[in-house]
């Protein structure tokens, strides 16, 4: 029985499907199923797998061992290239925790240049790490055993141009972002590990198992990390639990230059009078 299989509050939740506890413990005892977020019948939460040879487990169950400078590159550059901008809403993916046993310092010249920024890019990869150049999504802790040796800025961003990794664990994601208007800049973000706990400012998300921050975007935990729209983002709470009451005033980016406004109406951001803005 493939698929996702929760079994919360005394009941089996399974794609859709409820069943009561008996259906539950049947099922459990047949290893077909295994709760995932909450423990069948107490209190205390304790994650699982499916045991159906198709099930998808956690990236976080799958750390990647690591002890050379050929083995960090290859697996920061295998992940899928993705744009991160603050008017995009589709969840960002994140790599599994990378085991650095050694010490090794990469500069943009160590890394192959992207092949494609979807614009303006000289291809050579910078970094997001820690306070020193942040991401406007991710967590922006230091990082035990990572250290930003040298910074550039580019536009109006901050990226570190040389990151030293001494025996530590991290996660990453392999972005394009935007460093003006026009231009675009490859870019690793070093993300902290899989158990690390999220700082002031920052909102747990489950399906990724990593913090996103909201201090300089509320909206950040709802798009990225629950990949709703940006015009339903603008009418909820940071942390996605709450409606903006409707007639309340709300905007959203739709792109670099283009900011649209209105009103919240049954939880989405309206303004029919933009093409650009309805409902995007």
């Amino acid at each position: 029985m493939p698929g996702l299989v929760r079994c919360c509050k005394s009941r089996l939740i399974l794609r859709g499907i409820k069943l009561d506890m008996g259906a539950c413990m049947k099922l459990t005892m047949l290893k077909l199923a295994l709760c995932l977020s909450c423990a069948c019948g107490n209190s205390a939460s304790s994650p699982a797998t499916d045991a159906s040879p198709d099930a998808t487990s956690s990236k976080c169950d799958q750390p990647l061992e690591i002890s050379s400078k050929e083995e960090l590159i290859a697996a920061m550059v295998g992940e899928q290239i993705q744009v991160a901008e603050p008017y995009l809403d589709a969840p960002l993916s994140i790599s599994q925790d990378l085991v650095i046993t050694g010490s090794f310092t990469l500069t943009p010249n160590d890394l192959p240049l992207a092949e494609s920024c979807g614009g303006p890019c000289d291809g050579k990869r910078r970094f997001f790490v820690g306070p020193e150049a942040p991401s406007f999504h991710g967590s922006q802790k230091a990082i035990a055993g990572v250290r930003c040796d040298a910074s550039v800025t580019i536009g109006t961003r901050v990226f570190c141009d040389a990151v030293t990794f001494d025996n530590t664990r991290v996660r990453v994601r392999n972005l394009i972002v935007f460093s003006t208007e026009t231009e675009r800049v490859a870019v690793i973000e070093i993300v902290p590990n899989c158990s690390a706990e999220c700082g002031e400012g920052e909102l747990w998300c489950a399906s990724m198992e990593t913090c996103f921050s909201i201090t300089q975007d509320s909206s950040t935990y709802c798009r990225f990390c629950l990949g709703n729209r940006r015009s339903e983002c603008a009418c909820e709470s940071p942390d996605a639990l709450e409606e903006i009451a409707d007639d309340e005033s709300c905007s959203y980016a739709v792109s670099g230059d283009v900011i649209c406004g209105g009103t919240c109406t049954r939880g989405v951001c309206g303004n029919s009078a933009d093409p650009f803005c309805d409902g995007s």
